[in-house]
């Protein structure tokens, strides 16, 4: 009850014209599997789990990379030119969640509205919009890196 059920995984790989070597590797996840929260009572200050353990699930986690490089020899040494993107798409998968909200983005109105105990909207909003601002929930964002390998004999 603590996995993700389906795990599919996709690589190409192939020689593209001038000598460029390609690989593509996608990976699709269900989502991991929580027991989400609930206030006890409408109304109430009270939150408690579900009586279902593991009854809920992330949203699903995706992810596309892209490899690219040239070989070119000369004399006794070999010169690899390349460039990795991960995350091509920039797709940004929650990698922890809100339980009250399956989100990784929002908490819910308890937490912004009852529990802080600040007001939320108006012009005597009182706390940073970055409150709850968890970057670190996600997954990363797009990263392209260049590289140059050098092989000598």
């Amino acid at each position: 009850s603590y996995d993700r059920t389906h795990d599919l995984s996709l690589t190409l790989a192939s020689r593209l014209p001038y000598g460029i070597n390609m690989s593509f590797t996608s990976m699709y996840q269900t989502g991991a599997p929580y027991t989400p929260v609930e206030l006890a009572a409408p109304g109430s200050n009270i939150i408690q789990e579900s009586e279902y353990k593991n009854s809920s699930r992330m949203p699903d986690y995706r992810v596309t990379n892209l490899s690219l490089s040239k070989y070119i020899q000369l004399d006794s040494y070999k010169i690899s030119l390349g460039l990795s993107i991960y995350n091509l798409f920039d797709e940004r998968n929650a990698i922890d969640i809100y339980p009250m909200t399956g989100s990784a983005t929002d908490p819910g109105d308890y937490y912004i509205d009852e529990y802080v105990g600040l007001p939320s909207e108006g012009p005597n909003k009182t706390y940073s919009d970055s409150y709850y601002d968890t970057p670190w929930y996600q997954s990363s964002a797009r990263e392209i890196n260049a590289f140059i390998r050098f092989d000598f004999n």
